[in-house]
């Protein structure tokens, strides 16, 4: 760390002298513009103009097997990267043509730029600046209409309607990707010789709130997959005590999603106080001996989202002091 000593200009201004070997590992010379951020806890963040660089990876796809190629292109779209390219030897397969087709619908921002026999190149064609927050609420919105549409399903047996539940889940999976490589990028932006300061916290809070939610569409996909199993062989019903739960869930969902969106601490001690006070879970029917019943199944499912809440519920306390400084 260096230190510098603030010199008046003898009017309204201050100044510092910068690192001279910053300078020069920049390229910056005399009138270079620079960027000065300040953060919320008053560190001043200093970046050049010229400083962001294309990161690039290159995938030599030869070696890799066709079922592992899509994931391998995901991961690097996490990481951050703004250019993905995908080489051949001789060229592509129809399978691996296929796999790069179905991940570049996934990734929020990216398009297929060159597409040649032997290249594909993915890129990034926008800059979307949309804070996490907002995709947050997004999710938060389609998770809840996945749950709502989930309680007509059990009511109604409609198929049609289930199997939209699932559709509804890849905008879920697309979400969660871009904020996981936004989370990335956005700690990457940071300079590695600063302190751990607030607002990295909150990086780490949308990322761990956005697992959370896909984790949670994923169990609502799980109950709406055993309705869709059993549907055409039996009709299921629910106790008094199973529908009251259902509802219990679907309030939980909608005071997360408020909590969220205003980072109310209150409706999380709410959320935890009401965890707390439930005790032991009675939504399972005790009379059921199939221990394969869909109410057994979805009953596993209720138990896991509502844990996923209070988790989210634990981590906006303890990250409630950086939304406040």
């Amino acid at each position: 760390m260096l230190k510098r000593n603030i010199q008046s200009t003898g009017g309204s201004s201050f100044l510092i002298t910068l690192p001279k070997d910053w300078v020069i590992r920049n390229r910056f010379k005399s009138q270079s513009a620079l960027n000065v951020y300040q953060t919320n806890n008053n560190f001043l963040v200093v970046t050049g103009e010229n400083t962001q660089k294309v990161k690039t990876i290159v995938i030599y796809v030869d070696e890799i097997p066709d079922k592992h190629l899509k994931r391998e292109i995901i991961s690097y779209f996490v990481s951050g990267y703004d250019e993905i390219i995908l080489k051949s030897k001789s060229f592509f397969n129809a399978n691996k043509r296929r796999y790069v087709r179905e991940v570049s619908y996934i990734l929020v921002g990216f398009d297929v730029f060159e597409d040649e026999a032997n290249i594909i190149r993915l890129k990034e064609v926008s800059l979307n600046n949309t804070s996490s927050d907002l995709y947050i609420n997004k999710v938060m919105k389609i998770i809840i209409s996945m749950f709502d549409d989930l309680i007509k399903v059990l009511e109604t047996n409609d198929m049609d309607l289930a199997e939209d539940i699932v559709l509804r889940d890849d905008e879920v999976d697309r979400i969660n990707l871009y904020i996981m490589r936004k989370c990335l990028k956005d700690i990457s932006n940071f300079g590695i010789d600063l302190p751990m300061y607030l607002p990295l916290q909150k990086i780490y809070f949308y990322e761990h709130v956005s697992i959370r939610l896909e984790r949670i569409a994923d169990h609502i996909i799980k109950m709406v997959s055993s309705v869709l199993q059993i549907s055409h062989v039996s009709k299921f019903t629910f106790s008094v005590d199973e529908e009251k739960k259902i509802s219990e869930t679907k309030w939980y969902l909608k005071l997360c999603q408020n909590m969220l969106l205003t980072n109310n601490k209150d409706l999380a001690y709410k959320i935890l106080d009401t965890h707390d006070a439930a005790g032991e879970n009675k939504f399972v029917n005790r009379k059921i001996i199939n221990k394969q019943s869909i109410n057994i199944t979805i009953d596993e499912r209720i138990r896991r989202i509502n844990s996923y809440v209070v988790n989210i519920a634990e981590e906006m306390m303890n990250i409630f002091p950086s939304f406040t400084s």
